[in-house]
């Protein structure tokens, strides 16, 4: 993995991270392989480093924290600090702040947490998420790699810093995927299952079971979100099937009134015609001309 090639790749490619929830501006990355003692001073944004080998002191608020290998550091905004005592330290950093124009409410709400959080030292963070993610992203870095999987990855990262320093509501998170996207997220698995699978019966029980939901809820869930009952929905999706081996095939009719799963031609005639308006011959005619 080469360390170097990395950080230049992304000090060309990362420096404006844009994401769903919080956008980032990134001042710096960086990283050394024999950090220098540095006076005391401040920056106006984050800065979080990890320690890659070595010993050394971080100083902060005239708090001093030991630094070895395994450990990840956050700088907050406006807090005087330095790094001194270092032996053979190598340190990756990234300084980086929100931009406050491109995030929502909640997503600034996160790193107002971490620059208000105690927890400014993690130990023994080699196995966490957010080291695994940064030796991953170095190791893209090092390598011929699209920008789109280094901002994604630098993203992430960040994201995960954040979650390392500040730990996770998982009640709260729970809670933002409200019962009407839960619902609207569970129609479209059934719809998704129903096309993959109309040549075979698909009661309602049958789909019910495979979402581990009952058929009451079931038939709930396509009454609120589609305005359609299962059966009505069942039966259109059939119909269009079947309307487009009419239009794409010369398969005979009563061939693909099977493959639908109609009883009878005569049944599949009648309900192709409710629903088109049309017989299923007088639609492959007209879809011919």
């Amino acid at each position: 993995m080469n360390v170097a090639a990395a950080i230049d790749k992304l000090q060309k490619r990362c420096i404006y991270l844009q994401g769903k929830n919080v956008s980032f501006h990134i001042h710096s990355w960086g990283a050394h392989p024999n950090h220098p003692d540095n006076p005391l001073h401040k920056h106006s944004f984050f800065e979080i480093c990890y320690v890659f080998d070595g010993t050394g002191l971080y100083v902060e608020d005239e708090q001093i924290y030991p630094l070895q290998k395994g450990v990840f550091f956050c700088s907050r905004p406006e807090k005087l600090h330095r790094i001194h005592k270092g032996k053979n330290l190598s340190l990756f950093w990234i300084g980086f702040e929100v931009d406050l124009s491109s995030s929502t409410e909640k997503g600034v709400s996160l790193f107002k947490k971490l620059s208000e959080t105690k927890n400014i030292l993690i130990q023994d963070a080699e196995d966490s998420p957010a080291s695994l993610l940064l030796t991953t992203l170095m190791k893209h870095g090092s390598t011929s790699c699209s920008t789109d999987i280094l901002n994604s990855l630098s993203h992430s990262l960040l994201l995960s810093l954040q979650t390392l320093f500040c730990g996770t509501d998982e009640e709260e998170d729970e809670s933002d995927i409200s019962h009407e996207t839960k619902g609207r997220m569970l129609v479209n698995q059934a719809q998704l299952f129903i096309r993959d699978n109309l040549n075979r019966p698909l009661s309602i029980k049958d789909v019910a079971q495979y979402l581990h939901i009952s058929t009451r809820h079931l038939s709930r869930l396509f009454t609120h979100h589609l305005g359609v009952s299962y059966t009505a929905f069942i039966r259109q999706e059939r119909v269009d099937a079947a309307a487009e081996m009419l239009r794409m095939t010369n398969l005979d009719i009563k061939t693909i009134s099977e493959q639908y799963c109609f009883s009878s031609v005569h049944y599949f005639t009648r309900v192709f015609q409710e629903e088109t308006g049309l017989t299923p011959g007088k639609y492959r005619k007209q879809a011919s001309l």
